[in-house]
């Protein structure tokens, strides 16, 4: 009975650490190089939760989720059949550009161009609820007039530097 009851109480203590992860959605904002990592709780059965983002250049997304699993005798607080799915809109709508699947997944989507975009995480949570940990990061890809300015700013620092030799 007693252990019953630690379970019941890490199980709410888990609920409670999430706060705002009870909402179906995240909205993670405008992503920049740090990540940006959330954790969803949700009770038992079938969830449908929603990560919204935009990013500002054409990069490379890097996306992580990480179910949470626990067991004690009596209760389970697990999710299984996690899967992710990107979309080119907001609130998993538009186009379906990409699916990430399993337990512990990691995934880079490459040439990602600047825009709004969607994750929608599906499975199911175990008897006594379940969570997992999404995790966000981008990698801004410089674009040809980016490489463009670079080149013509080296070829103009070699160009003041061999005047410089002539004159001496």
């Amino acid at each position: 009975m007693k252990k019953s009851l630690t379970a019941i109480a890490v199980c709410g203590a888990l609920f409670a650490f999430a706060g705002q992860a009870n909402a179906d959605t995240w909205n993670a904002g405008t992503l920049t190089s740090a990540a940006s990592v959330h954790t969803f709780i949700n009770p038992a059965g079938t969830f449908n939760d929603y990560v919204n983002f935009q990013i500002p250049s054409l990069s490379d997304l890097g996306a992580s989720a990480v179910p949470l699993n626990l067991t004690f005798p009596g209760v389970s607080f697990g999710v299984t059949g996690l899967t992710g799915y990107l979309f080119d809109a907001l609130n998993g709508v538009g186009n379906q550009l990409h699916t990430m699947q399993g337990d512990n997944a990691t995934y880079t989507f490459s040439n990602l161009g600047a825009g709004s975009y969607s994750f929608r995480f599906t499975g199911d949570a175990a008897s006594g609820g379940g969570g997992y940990m999404v995790g966000l990061s981008v990698a801004a890809i410089p674009e040809p007039s980016e490489w463009a300015m670079m080149l013509a700013g080296l070829g103009l620092v070699g160009a003041v530097a061999a005047r410089r030799r002539r004159r001496a």
